[in-house]
């Protein structure tokens, strides 16, 4: 599922090199329902429980006491850890957490896209290496 498929505006900053970020203040499961319903019906930018916003970085911090190297929260001898969710997938981490975009873009393999000439194959097909985001490709 695309950002602009769940209704989010800022979808468009990607393409200028900013990323977006998603928050939702602590819900119940009734609510929690209503918000998948509205992002299956491109809604969710109607939400107040979501907010949403495009930057090109950011640094998640938990208040607390700053120890050298290491956020304390308040009250505890050990680092703070939050649960994110990271491309699909549930992790636990530390925090600060640092957000930003690489100065030297991913190399990826992807499949080529067909020439208008040619029609496409039910095959793997070709796949060509090309710098940047998944949705670039390049021919020879």
């Amino acid at each position: 599922m695309q950002l602009n498929d769940i209704g989010i505006e800022e979808a468009a900053e990607l393409n200028r090199g900013r990323l977006i970020a998603l928050a939702s203040d602590p819900v119940g499961f009734l609510t929690m329902v209503r918000l998948m319903i509205q992002g299956a019906l491109g809604r969710l930018n109607e939400a107040e429980e979501v907010s949403h916003f495009s930057f090109r970085s950011m640094t998640v911090q938990r208040e607390g006491a700053r120890w050298p190297g290491r956020w304390l929260p308040k009250g505890r001898g050990r680092p703070a850890r939050v649960s994110i969710a990271l491309d699909g997938e549930r992790r636990v981490t530390g925090l600060p957490l640092a957000f930003g975009i690489h100065a030297v873009p991913l190399r990826l393999i992807v499949p080529m896209a067909p020439r208008e000439s040619e029609q496409p194959s039910a095959g793997v097909g070709d796949l060509a290496l090309v710098p940047g985001h998944a949705g670039t490709t390049s021919r020879p």
